[in-house]
């Protein structure tokens, strides 16, 4: 199987070219879904949860004090990814399974080590970024700042880059390029 991932910063159209992609009759899995669906609420992710942070709360990880303790501890980001991480790349690797060519949208590439797969760099302005996670997500100006500084990761080498700072015919016809290139349509 031919492994794609569409990764980039918050607000950067990672979702939107995703659902392009998706529309063009590709097989696409949403890491952040495979997580919410699959992953938080199995018993052996809460067991290390519970017994790296103390984070639960009646059974269930408490996503709030999990996200205060990880911002009084960033050091501890490194830990929540190790417990995360392989257990999502494992249900994606399974539903992805009889694909020939999967996309899978990443939030960290670096889940994806060890594992061959391509890498598509989704990108736009920070100032365009923190006007659609507003527009998204309804947070404030200072909301969207720390959100920014906690995932400011560096951006990684990646084989295609598009930058989404575009109107939608544009953003579609430079995915259509990307895929053109990958000799896929």
């Amino acid at each position: 199987m031919r492994l794609i991932a569409i990764t980039g910063p918050m607000g950067s159209g990672k979702s939107t070219v995703a659902e392009y992609i998706a529309s063009r009759g590709f097989a696409v899995f949403d890491c952040d879904r495979i997580f919410n669906t699959g992953v938080i609420n199995s018993p052996d992710y809460i067991a290390e949860i519970e017994r790296l942070f103390g984070t639960v709360k009646d059974g269930k990880v408490d996503k709030k004090a999990l996200a205060a303790h990880l911002a009084a501890h960033p050091e501890d980001v490194a830990k929540l990814n190790a417990a995360a991480h392989p257990r999502v790349v494992a249900k994606l690797l399974e539903a992805a399974c009889g694909n020939d060519v999967a996309f899978a949208e990443v939030q960290v590439p670096e889940a994806l080590a060890g594992i061959e797969h391509e890498l598509w760099l989704v990108t736009a302005p920070a100032a365009v970024r923190a006007k659609r996670v507003a527009a998204r997500d309804g947070r404030s100006e200072e909301e969207i700042a720390a959100m920014f500084a906690l995932r400011n990761a560096q951006e990684p080498m990646a084989d295609e880059v598009i930058d989404s700072d575009c109107s939608p015919e544009e953003l579609r016809r430079k995915v259509d390029a990307a895929l053109r290139r990958a000799k896929l349509i």
